[in-house]
């Protein structure tokens, strides 16, 4: 007679927050996701991301939204307490004030239809890099409108399963092995072909990576009109297209993503003084003579 199979479920215990620090720690990776981070963290606990926004207090459904976009004193404790490391730690995990205009609009339609499947969007990565993860974890950058490419491996990002053609709802995944499956349909996500791009296409998108890093303002909104050079053109802003749109966006709109990227950082201000100084510490020093000169003998 076999055994009655063991069933492996989440303990009761969990159906509350544990007070104090959680048994697992999760030390997080330098160019991490804050809300990814959260969701590896709270796997290793044993508690998967469709339960840890309630246990955190950071709310259900999409609560990456509640800390990508302002992180309440109150929040901050408590993952500081259940993650047992320092707020300042992890705090670089967090897009800056700066980046925070650019970075995918913070929702997915997730839907039968495909007007939803189409509109699903916000949330981006490349399947090669979590194939290759030892751990695998959703990259700080992956959020920014600007980011098209995987520069590691060449290819285009993906938004959405290529099996289910539903947009990646992290936050309501049940599975204690995070980002490796697709949350609407299982499809293991490591084994997607992300798509390859012409060598001009990887140059543009890098252009427009770029231009993301350095626009001011003013550069920022005309990043985010990108989408008007379509043929025909998008009326939303380039944070509210999908990844394959906004790839669309790299050969209508290059001259402008040139143009942007082109922009000369400005120049820092000048330390006359302390170039004054640099020099005349070097001018008064004895110059020695070049190696190998014989020394000449003196005139009688």
């Amino acid at each position: 007679m076999r055994p009655a199979p063991i069933e492996i479920a989440l303990q009761p215990r969990y159906r509350s927050a544990p007070s104090g620090h959680w048994p697992i720690m999760v030390v997080p990776y330098p160019d991490e996701w804050l809300p990814g981070w959260l969701i590896r963290f709270g796997a290793a606990n044993g508690v998967p991301a469709r339960a840890l926004g309630a246990l955190l207090g950071l709310g259900s459904g999409n609560w990456a939204v509640n800390i990508e976009f302002g992180l309440s004193p109150a929040i901050a404790g408590a993952i500081e307490t259940a993650s047992a490391l320092s707020t300042a730690s992890w705090l670089t995990l967090v897009h800056p004030i700066t980046d925070k205009a650019l970075m995918l609009a913070p929702w997915v339609t997730v839907s039968t239809s495909p007007m939803g499947r189409r509109q699903a969007t916000w949330l981006q990565l490349c399947p090669h890099c979590l194939e290759g993860d030892e751990a695998p974890y959703l990259r700080r950058s992956w959020r920014l409108a600007t980011k098209l490419i995987c520069q590691h491996h060449g290819r285009r990002l993906i938004d959405r399963c290529p099996a289910c053609r539903q947009g990646f709802a992290v936050c309501d995944a049940a599975s204690l092995a995070p980002f490796i499956t697709c949350t609407a349909c299982g499809q293991d996500l490591r084994l997607a072909s992300a798509p390859r791009l012409g060598a001009s296409t990887l140059r543009a998108a890098l252009m427009l990576e770029r231009a993301g890093h350095m626009a001011d303002p003013g550069d920022r909104a005309k990043i985010l009109s990108l989408p008007l050079e379509l043929d025909p053109p998008a009326s939303r802003p380039l944070t509210q297209l999908s990844v394959l749109m906004r790839a669309r966006c790299l050969t209508f709109a290059r001259p402008r993503i040139v143009a942007l990227a082109k922009t000369p950082l400005p120049l820092p201000q000048a330390n006359l003084h302390g170039l004054v100084k640099a020099y005349a510490a070097i001018a008064s020093r004895p110059q020695a003579r070049p190696t190998g000169e014989r020394s000449r003998p003196a005139k009688t």
